[in-house]
C-alpha cells in the first residue's frame, strides 16, 4: 500500500482542500477522505461513500508522470 496526502490550492467552494488517498501496488485508490475549507469531510472506499466523496476511475499517475504531463 501506499499513502499520498494533496493539498489542492483553488477557491472552489464545492472541491475539497486536502485529499488523503490509500493505493494499491497499482496506484487505485482504496480509500480516500476528502476535506473541504468549510471543514465539511467525505469519506470513499471499496465499499462505502460518504459525502460525495468517490474513488477515482483510474490509477493515479507516479509524481513523475504528474509532473511531466505539466
Amino acid at each position: 500500500m501506499m499513502y499520498i496526502k494533496v493539498k489542492w490550492i483553488h477557491a472552489l467552494s464545492d472541491e475539497p482542500v486536502l485529499l488523503y488517498s490509500e493505493l494499491d501496488g497499482e496506484r487505485w485508490e482504496v480509500r480516500k477522505i476528502e476535506i473541504f475549507a468549510d471543514e465539511r469531510m467525505g469519506y470513499a472506499s471499496l465499499s462505502v461513500s460518504v459525502g460525495g466523496t468517490r474513488l477515482g476511475k483510474a490509477p493515479l499517475p507516479s509524481l513523475e508522470q504528474a509532473r511531466s504531463n505539466h
